[in-house]
């Protein structure tokens, strides 16, 4: 069963991650860390009278979504029409506990009482494999167990089972009566529970859990701590600790309470796609893993996390961001390069080619960090990190033009020397250069690194600006794909073949002429250009002019992007207003931040895409970099720009 992509609401503690749809189900559960295979296909909830099929919770259309109040527990509200049933239903992680509470309550809102059953239906797909799974019924505890391997999912409820079965549960749903089978080959079971006659006005609770371990032993024993804690404390300890995390920002005040809200609520969201232990991040929960239609997100790219760690730490989020970089220590190759993107524990993701930005990015971010926070003790540690990946830069800077050699661009689709890719090496080795300067150290490294700075500088200025259209090429020695099949015209300039040093021949374009919006990254953040350069505003003017969609509004990626049909994001929207920032246009910043309020779910989340059609949220929720964005916006829009005092060094709180 193809599950929807797009989610509603997500929650977590930073280890579990759950997502959930507009209809409250619960399509996804990761286990036991949020980059790790998700083990639900699907998790069904309902009531029904005797005798009748059950009405099952996620075919209402929900009154309301939202989460409470500024926590991440998700609250979803029915009104079921037919049994004239008002039910709230609130969703949570059980902090540091391996488990997920879902509790019920129903409530008669109608003039005849009701005699009710309720039935929840759980099928797993553990480890992401559709087969060898069993379940097994434990009466002692109540509770289907369903395994594979070293992988255990245990489901129970609060109240009393007046009814179980093991496998074969799809036939027996629509009854009273379960079948009442105790172990079985398969990977569904189901649970029953009778509430009684409600009268009019009554209420009942009911109370589902999901406990996971790597054994029977294991779960049993998570089973009885999430049943021996009241729902209320599991609920009381989220809100807690998404209060405990909004008390460590920065306070901003913008005077729009919409924008202010979204600020703290993206700060949730960072809460819950870091890894609590580690300090990675996930660009987005997974929705696709079996690479349906795109490659994943469910990982830690080093580009898109250098955003996010600095928006953590403009925020006030020391402690954070330093546990990024502890843990991008860990994942950077022998050769000081950090690839394409990496699974949280540090070991590297798939990934579709070299990207240099990508290496430099992380070093801009460790010196951001230090910027900011002016910790030596930090610079010390990480500059060997730093060193190693100049090392690399120096070894990939193409000797011909002084920019660094072709490789993938941050979009992930185009293999060429990309403007936003040379200004990400040119500042990554101007960082270097002031780290070393602080540290007082590698004065002749130092030199070299400054002369190359400078030659990629000449390179983007003499060969990269495009007189034509007022604006930077997006790329020069664009490699065609399929040249092998469309064999283009070569005209021994604007396009020709060469042959590489592995006998294949190549197609390559002189230069790529598509406005792109990364091109603001000659601007922010990589400072190559100065704010009031004549050359800023130009590439500004040529981006709007070509990129701001009709009607809907926002930007594009660039011209004629044609991804999940190509569609305004809000992140490249953002962009566009840090950029304005930078020459002091708030008007822009203004109308920037506006349009990406506007395009916000209703659960105050940021997406990746806006549908140039409908103005609809399309594509990834959240999307951390989205949020990243609004952040570093807001902050320069309406934040104070200080410097933190360094905070001793510490991981993510322990409990």
């Amino acid at each position: 069963m193809q599950k929807p992509h797009l989610y509603s609401g997500i929650i977590g503690d930073g280890q579990m991650l759950a997502a959930l749809s507009a209809r409250g189900e619960l399509l996804r559960i990761f286990w036991p860390h949020m980059d790790y295979a998700q083990q639900l296909e699907r998790f069904h909830v309902g009531v029904h009278e005797p005798s009748q099929p059950p009405e099952w919770f996620h075919h209402t259309v929900p009154a309301t979504q939202t989460y409470l109040g500024e926590s991440n527990v998700l609250v979803t509200e029915y009104e079921i029409a037919k049994l004239s049933l008002s039910v709230t239903q609130r969703d949570v992680i059980a902090h540091r506990a391996d488990g997920v509470v879902r509790q019920m309550t129903i409530r008669n809102t109608g003039k005849a009482a009701r005699e009710l059953i309720g039935k929840a239906h759980l099928v797993t797909r553990l480890e992401e494999h559709e087969f060898s799974q069993a379940v097994r019924y434990i009466p002692t505890d109540q509770m289907t167990l369903h395994y594979r391997r070293d992988t255990h999912c245990g489901f129970s409820m609060r109240e009393a089972v007046s009814g179980f079965s093991c496998g074969d549960t799809a036939e027996a749903l629509p009854y009273d009566a379960l079948l009442g089978t105790f172990e079985n080959l398969g990977s569904d079971s189901a649970l029953a529970t009778s509430f009684g006659v409600i009268e009019p006005g009554e209420t009942r609770t009911w109370t589902l859990y999901l406990a996971f371990g790597r054994n029977q032993k294991e779960v049993m024993a998570r089973m009885n701590r999430l049943k021996a804690v009241p729902v209320q404390a599991w609920i009381e300890k989220s809100i807690q600790e998404s209060a405990w995390f909004l008390a460590q920002a920065k306070p901003l005040r913008s005077g729009n309470e919409r924008l202010d809200r979204l600020y703290r609520r993206s700060l949730l969201a960072f809460s819950l796609l870091i890894d609590r232990e580690r300090g990675g991040m996930i660009a987005a929960p997974e929705f696709d893993p079996a690479w349906q239609s795109c490659g994943g997100y469910g990982y830690c790219w080093g580009r898109d996390a250098a955003y996010i760690a600095t928006a953590l730490l403009k925020a006030g989020y020391i402690a954070q961001s330093e546990s990024f970089y502890a843990w991008m220590l860990t994942a950077q190759d022998e050769d000081g390069k950090w690839d394409h993107r990496h699974w949280l524990d540090g070991s590297l993701a798939p990934s579709w080619g070299y990207q240099a930005d990508e290496t430099a990015s992380v070093v801009w971010g460790m010196w951001q960090h230090f910027r900011v926070t002016r910790d030596q003790a930090f610079l010390r540690r990480v500059y060997p990190a730093i060193k190693r990946a100049m090392n690399h830069v120096m070894e990939n800077l193409d000797e011909e033009s002084g920019l660094p050699r072709e490789s993938v661009d941050l979009w992930e689709e185009r293999f060429a020397q990309h403007t936003y890719s040379s200004a990400a090496v040119y500042a990554a080795l101007l960082c270097a250069i002031e780290a070393s300067c602080e540290l007082a150290c590698d004065e002749i490294e130092r030199g070299v690194w400054r002369a190359a700075a400078e030659r990629i500088s000449r390179a983007i200025e003499h060969t990269l600006w495009n007189e034509a259209r007022d604006c930077f090429y997006r790329s020069r020695r664009l490699h065609l794909r399929d040249a092998h099949k469309r064999l283009p015209a070569v005209d021994g300039k604007a396009i020709f073949r060469e042959m590489d040093m592995y006998g294949y021949s190549r197609v390559i374009q002189s230069f790529d002429a598509v406005i792109d919006v990364s091109l603001l990254g000659l601007s922010y953040p990589f400072e190559y250009l100065e704010p009031f350069d004549k050359r800023a505003a130009q590439v500004a003017h040529a981006v709007r002019e070509a990129l701001w969609t009709p009607g809907v509004g926002g930007i594009l990626r660039y011209e004629n992007d044609m991804y999940v049909g190509g569609n305004p994001w809000i992140l490249t929207t953002l962009w566009v207003g840090l950029d304005a920032l930078r020459r002091a246009d708030e008007k822009t910043a203004d109308e920037m931040l506006a349009w990406a309020a506007e395009h916000a779910t209703e659960l105050d989340l940021f997406p990746e895409q806006v549908d140039r059609e409908t103005g609809e949220t399309r594509w990834v929720v959240p999307l951390t970099w989205s949020h990243a964005m609004f952040v570093l916006l807001m902050l320069e829009r309406y934040g104070e720009n200080e410097a933190v005092t360094a905070q001793p060094s510490v991981l993510l709180r322990q409990f």
